[in-house]
């Protein structure tokens, strides 16, 4: 079609090298699973293949070739125009638009594998459009429909140099959020005016509109589950804040977690956030090579002592759903786990210290991105690693 005009949104993208790079790592992944046709509908992967910014739909992979990519209303970026020739507008009937490139590629006696058919731990339904399924089968009777959700993780799994500056980049914007809602921080405040300042920080640091943020005030001993939606509460002299930014970057994330307190806390809380930190280093020293996500969760765990029970949530960064998921690290049997880090591999690390004193329970956190590189484990983000507790800081300090 018509480029013209397609490409006036002006959107940072990048190389054709990279381009080149995933093209043929998705390709060289069908191929070992004997999938001739992928379709991906998915907005970040299809993002991931395409560079669409906006009106996101579908992308087909054939073999060989341009990727298609499909949109609604051809507002797609510049970026999405500097990759691909081939992008179709089809008034968000994604149905009419894969229809008509799988039969431009014979598909009907081949293989068709569909990214998001599969379950996963965050979407154990899926995410493919069930009529959009059934339709395929009847115009496509004779191919064989495979799930390939998989696949894309797979192809996901390890960054390249221009995915990581990505990355990186997503990571100030989360330190950005973080350290602004801690210097917002003292009696007085609203969960509301601490997330307005977040937000402001985080898209002042050139963060994308999508990026992440909860706020929960809390008391030194509610460890129960807080909302991340500013309802008004106001900080007191006894609240912690707890602050969750996911920074996207060009549809990069990167999470980074914070607490602060009001005033200085109860003893126990010292040896708490020393724990916390312990176990967050601990990890850490193992995002390496020759070592796997088990070990790095088990390093975590190892700084329990004295009544304090430690641990870490690991979480895939990228610009998808990356390995590993939302609670894919208690599912002890995926073989993934055991799989030695390479170069690249990119996850947050969310370290935290739970314990019981006279005055109840309490729960300490924080967390960072990081990347396995080939001279070991690297930081992403530049906070310190520990609590902020006392007068606030400014928006230049770190945490």
């Amino acid at each position: 079609m018509d480029l013209a005009g397609l490409g006036d949104y002006q959107v940072e993208g990048f190389t054709l090298a990279e381009r080149d790079r995933r093209w043929q790592t998705v390709r060289t992944l069908m191929a070992e699973a004997g999938i001739d046709v992928l379709i991906v509908p998915t907005e970040d992967d299809s993002r991931y293949l395409t560079q669409m910014a906006f009106d996101i739909g579908p992308a087909i992979v054939a073999p060989d070739g341009p990727v298609t990519a499909l949109t609604s209303r051809g507002r797609v970026g510049s970026a999405a125009i500097a990759w691909t020739p081939d992008i179709r507008v089809v008034s968000r009937r994604w149905i009419a638009g894969i229809v008509e490139r799988l039969e431009e590629l014979e598909a009907d006696r081949k293989i068709i594998g569909i990214v998001g058919l599969d379950p996963t731990v965050g979407e154990p339904d899926g995410r493919f459009n069930y009529q959009t399924l059934v339709t395929l089968r009847e115009v496509f009777s004779h191919a064989r429909w495979v799930g390939a959700t998989g696949l894309m993780e797979e192809a996901r799994f390890i960054k390249s140099p221009e995915e990581i500056h990505a990355l990186e980049r997503a990571a100030a914007v989360s330190d950005a959020a973080l350290i602004a809602a801690c210097a917002h921080l003292a009696r007085g405040a609203s969960d509301r005016e601490i997330a307005a300042r977040a937000v402001q920080a985080a898209i002042e640091a050139g963060g994308d509109l999508t990026t992440t943020i909860e706020v929960a005030l809390r008391g030194w001993t509610d460890v129960g589950a807080s909302s991340p939606i500013p309802i008004g509460r106001t900080a007191g002299e006894d609240s912690t804040l707890v602050v969750r930014a996911e920074g996207r970057y060009l549809g990069y994330r990167s999470r980074g977690v914070q607490m602060a307190a009001v005033a200085p806390p109860p003893p126990s809380w010292m040896d708490g956030a020393t724990a916390c930190a312990d176990a967050w280093y601990r990890a850490f020293d193992r995002v390496r090579s020759d070592r796997t996500i088990r070990e790095v969760q088990a390093a975590g765990e190892a700084a329990s002592a004295g009544g304090i029970r430690t641990g870490v949530v690991i979480r895939g960064q990228g610009i998808g759903d990356d390995f590993p998921g939302p609670g894919s690290v208690r599912a002890r049997d995926d073989p993934r786990l055991g799989r030695p880090l390479a170069p690249g591999a990119c996850f947050s690390i969310t370290a935290r210290a739970q314990w019981r004193d006279r005055l109840g329970p309490h729960l300490v956190r924080w967390g960072d991105t990081v990347v396995v590189s080939a001279a070991g484990p690297r930081r992403l983000g530049s906070r310190d690693v520990r609590i902020f507790i006392g007068p606030r800081p400014t928006e230049s300090q770190s945490c």
